[in-house]
């Protein structure tokens, strides 16, 4: 089945209310989808919506840096630990570090930044120690 034959279908077995929703963001929308949806709006008669406006300004969001890194491997590592603790961050010049290594002490390395209420937390969970050993359920020591 075509893509255009897939959306009639799908359009077909929405409500009204639903497919109105779809409709306020029909710019966002490939324009397969805006000519279903047309179709489909004509064949049950309905109005077209009002459109959602969509933001006309950017959020600025202070980031703080953290941690310095001159390799990334180090850097993703860290990134890692914050990940998996789910505190948003970022690696500020890790494309231009990965592709010119050698400007990292240059630009002064990856620098790895946080929003300012998850400086304390971060901190913290990268100031863990690292164990040198971990003994593992079944007995065996991961070194």
């Amino acid at each position: 089945m075509d893509e255009h034959k897939e959306l009639v279908s799908f359009y077909a077995s929405l409500t009204d209310e639903e497919l109105i929703k779809i409709g306020s963001q029909f710019e966002s929308l490939t324009s397969d989808a805006q000519i279903a949806l047309r179709e489909e709006f004509d064949r049950r008669s309905l109005e077209a919506p009002e459109l959602e406006e969509p933001p006309d300004t950017f959020e600025f969001q202070e980031l703080v840096t953290i941690r310095t890194f001159r390799d990334p491997s180090d850097a993703m590592m860290a990134k890692s630990v914050l990940d998996s603790a789910g505190i948003p961050c970022l690696m500020k010049d890790e494309n231009m570090v990965r592709m010119q290594w050698m400007w990292s002490n240059l630009i002064g390395g990856i620098r790895l930044q946080v929003r300012p209420e998850d400086v304390e937390t971060a901190e913290r969970l990268l100031s863990q120690e690292v164990l040198p050993t971990i003994e593992l359920e079944d007995g065996n020591v991961f070194e």
